[in-house]
């Protein structure tokens, strides 16, 4: 489900919805006894009246962070409250506390997990060479980042950045103070170790290769500048990008 960038359709707006229409129901077949309402004949399983289910920790915590993108997206940071989080999560602001400390801890963490990309730090590299190895994880590095919600959310920080510079130092903290490395920067070392590959300063390397390949397809992607690549077209340009890479380091 989408969510437009005015924020007319929150998720507790829906929840608020959904909760009268099952209040209407059940008013009506108490008002109603001299003409009971047919069960539909359905394989789904009837619900029951009461509380929905209760989420589990993993679930409400993804709700909170999905509320607290929306709601960055739509009021910036500084006017984005808990007490806002909380109404577009459909949850509790003592819930918000016992998972987050404050609202910045809460940002951090939507930062970390949406834009440094932390879930391909454990990747399998696929292929026979370094070549092969470095364009798939490069390819899935890219599937990764170019996900529309990560898009957005870094429009939103680009913004918000030009506004206060306060958050530009925050965003820069934050990135600096990241517990686990980029993961092009980890292949890289990785490869160096191994004795695959000469590297003459891993941090610089690690932006040139960023900056060929995802970089420049995540920009476009921003700006809207050129066109979209497709799939075919993305894997293409990756894999020369790559190639003219190794090229440089004099691979082993």
């Amino acid at each position: 489900m989408s969510f437009p960038s005015d924020g007319n359709y929150t998720v507790s707006e829906l929840w608020s919805t959904r909760s009268q229409s099952s209040k209407g129901v059940r008013f009506s077949l108490m008002s109603d006894v001299s003409h009971p309402v047919q069960p539909a004949l359905s394989d789904a399983p009837r619900r029951t009246c009461g509380r929905p289910p209760v989420l589990g920790e993993c679930e409400r915590r993804e709700r909170i962070l999905d509320a607290a993108d929306i709601a960055l997206q739509t009021y910036g940071y500084q006017n984005t409250s808990m007490d806002r989080i909380a109404q577009c999560s459909c949850m509790s602001k003592k819930t918000l506390y016992q998972m987050f400390d404050s609202k910045q801890v809460l940002f951090e963490t939507l930062l970390k997990e949406r834009l440094l990309v932390t879930e391909l730090h454990g990747l399998t590299l696929l292929g026979d060479t370094v070549e092969e190895q470095l364009i798939y994880g490069v390819s899935c590095f890219a599937d990764t980042l170019l996900e529309e919600k990560r898009v957005n959310l870094m429009r939103v920080i680009i913004t918000e950045v030009s506004r206060q510079p306060e958050i530009g130092a925050f965003v820069r903290e934050l990135f600096a103070s990241s517990s686990k490395p980029h993961p092009l920067r980890k292949w890289l070392k990785d490869f160096s170790d191994q004795g695959k590959i000469r590297l003459d300063n891993l941090d610089d390397d690690t932006d040139i290769l960023f900056g060929m390949t995802v970089g420049t397809i995540f920009l476009c992607e921003l700006t809207h500048c050129r066109p979209s690549k497709t799939p075919t077209e993305k894997k293409a340009f990756i894999s020369s990008a790559v190639r003219i890479f190794l090229r440089g380091l004099n691979t082993l």
